[in-house]
């Protein structure tokens, strides 16, 4: 038999990426609440290193597979499992419904196609009471139980404040009122910018990645007010697109506003080539078609220009305006970030 290898996208979900590289540090214990298959349990494993502890939740069969398979041939020492659902309460039996789609299985969003499963339940607080090592941060991405998962984290969050990455739904407001109420900051990870109300979601988008800061924490980058800003209008049109843009030193959040009029649900491939590496890239069927906008984070040391490539395999798209913002970094911050790209990078060579 070959050696076994398994796959895992290094610059998956980019912006999440850049928050654990301002929030978690080498000795860390962090929890990754919905681990799912482990795109984003590797980095955490290398940013908390050999002195750290990664702790994953992730209840669904089929996700446990490829999460295990990644953990044993990655060699992530650091890394522990729980195959058990968060929820309010420890010992439950309750039904998780597969999303025949996509990996994204959930204890309330379900679909007629999809093979539902009896798992077990535990808590965040019943599992930080029994072990030694409390979580700095909390990464947290369960389908729509995430209230469920902060009711039973009411001591863990009491006694040791995490940062909890959370991804929050317009149609549920009770997260973000329930850590507001604890004393927690709220920030969007693709803006940087203060969330202040559970409607203030950017461009009305149904489900939004936010860090919510406990009052008391150190400033960071979440939250300062932006230093440059830029737009250029592009006009281009085409099923291949190339743009330049400038980017300034810190971190630039980069809105691209276009449209796929034909043929909605034809795959659209977005990719950022930064300093000779792919920086961000995704692919999607939705992306400029019902939004109105594609938006993405790129760190730059120093003033220089990125490239974006927007691509579809047969019909034309237009990119009419890209607008940038630029968050400004500390010379400490700018070394920090640094140090991590190199240790860790997340962008693949051109």
């Amino acid at each position: 038999m070959g050696e076994e290898t398994v796959q895992y996208v290094p610059f998956a979900e980019h912006q999440i990426q850049i928050a654990f590289r301002h929030f978690v540090r080498p000795g860390d214990t962090v929890y990754d609440a919905g681990a799912n298959r482990g795109w984003l349990t590797k980095p955490l494993a290398d940013l908390v290193g050999p002195g750290g502890h990664v702790v994953c939740f992730e209840p669904s069969p089929r996700n446990l597979r490829d999460l295990n398979q990644l953990i044993r041939v990655a060699d992530l020492e650091n890394t522990t499992v729980v195959e058990k659902a968060l929820f309010h309460t420890s010992g439950a039996e309750v039904t998780l419904y597969e999303n025949p789609f996509s990996n994204t299985d959930s204890l309330y969003i379900r679909d007629e196609l999809g093979t539902p499963t009896t798992v077990s339940t535990i808590t965040l607080d019943d599992y930080f009471l029994a072990n030694p090592s409390a979580p700095s941060f909390v990464k947290s991405d369960i389908e729509g139980a995430e209230y469920d998962m902060l009711l039973g984290a009411h001591r863990l969050i009491e006694r040791r404040r995490p940062v909890i990455l959370l991804e929050t739904r317009q149609s549920d407001p009770r997260p973000f009122e329930l850590l507001r109420s604890q004393g927690y900051r709220v920030f969007n990870t693709m803006t940087f910018e203060a969330v202040d109300s559970h409607a203030a979601f950017a461009g009305g988008k149904s489900i939004e990645d936010l860090a919510y800061v406990p009052k008391e924490h150190p400033g960071t980058l979440y939250g300062r007010e932006a230093q440059d800003q830029a737009s250029q209008a592009p006009g281009l049109t085409g099923t291949s697109v190339w743009c330049g843009v400038d980017l300034s030193p810190g971190m630039n959040c980069v809105r691209i506003w276009g449209a796929c009029p034909e043929y909605p649900y034809e795959p659209l491939t977005i990719q950022a080539v930064l300093n000779g590496r792919i920086a961000v890239s995704t692919v999607d069927q939705l992306i400029l078609t019902f939004n109105p906008y594609y938006q993405c984070v790129l760190y730059a040391s120093d003033h220089c220009q990125a490239q974006l490539h927007l691509s579809r395999p047969e019909h034309a798209l237009s990119v009419d305006r890209i607008d940038i913002r630029c968050i400004p970094m500390t010379p400490d911050e700018h070394r920090l970030h640094e140090g991590l790209a190199r240790s860790h990078p997340f962008g693949l060579a051109a």
